[in-house]
């Protein structure tokens, strides 16, 4: 695999590290932007990329609901409509809101899914989209954007060191509601099963200012996700990881991203 630096210190840390640390901001920047790595080595701005996920490891989604411990497993995903789009942003399409333009519409398809209730495989619970497709979930639309995360270590009392790292946030296009999870009518933790809060996606390789055709991405620092409703028995933990790669013209591509 081919990687061209592009001359910025990548600042970060794994996921185990931020358990330890504050965290202070996060908001995008107005110089977020996609870099592509052309034929030639010519770099463009990756507008109109197509955006793919493959599994790396199985995506489990875990919560407790009616005090039942659960498991949503899915050892595939696909992206359905994602796209480069301008300022840092992936969707589908972009639509002018109050004279800005803003990212709508990409979808995540999770397949070959199945449900475990307290450590044992439920078949009443395997999830089925809109009830005609068994052990698929598919998310509501939604859209991504590149922010700069601004978080502070405390290695020894009085002592503070910024830090920063680029994260994806994934975003509903409506509301809080990332998926509504549905089941058979026998399973015991109900038909429906909303997932709703807010998603970060972080590169644990350290790599999303490294052109690289593809980065490893997984649930980062900021993310707050529940099932049901935003209570601590409904705290929800998104495991697993997958490997983001971008196309164009029916062609990987190296690529790089910059929060500004």
């Amino acid at each position: 695999m081919s990687r061209i630096k592009l001359g910025i210190k990548v600042l970060g840390l794994c996921a185990l590290v931020f358990a330890f640390m504050g965290i202070a901001s996060s908001g995008a920047q107005a110089a977020a932007t996609w870099l592509v790595l052309g034929e030639g080595g010519t770099v463009t701005e990756g507008t109109g990329g197509e955006l793919t996920l493959e599994t790396e490891t199985t995506g489990i989604l875990h919560s407790k609901i009616s005090g039942v411990s659960v498991l949503f497993e899915c050892p595939k995903v696909e992206t359905v409509g994602a796209k480069l789009l301008e300022n840092g942003t992936i969707g589908k399409e972009t639509v002018e809101v109050e004279k800005v333009k803003v990212p709508r519409g990409a979808k995540v398809r999770y397949s070959k899914c199945k449900t475990s209730l307290n450590g044992v495989v439920s078949e009443p619970c395997e999830p089925s989209n809109e009830g005609k497709e068994p052990g698929v979930i598919v998310t509501k639309p939604g859209h991504a954007k590149f922010v700069l995360h601004i978080f502070f270590d405390e290695p020894k009392p009085g002592e503070k060191i910024e830090l920063k790292e680029e994260l994806t946030e994934v975003l509903p296009d409506e509301g809080e509601t990332f998926a509504t999870i549905e089941m058979g009518k026998e399973c015991s933790i109900g038909t429906k099963v909303p997932v709703i809060g807010k998603l970060f996606l972080k590169d644990c390789e350290k790599l999303f200012l490294v052109h690289t055709e593809k980065h490893l991405v997984e649930e980062g620092p900021l993310t707050e996700l529940w099932t049901i409703s935003k209570t601590t028995e409904h705290k929800a933990t998104l495991l697993g990881s997958a490997w983001a790669k971008v196309k164009t013209g029916g062609v990987f591509r190296s690529y790089a991203a910059h929060a500004g």
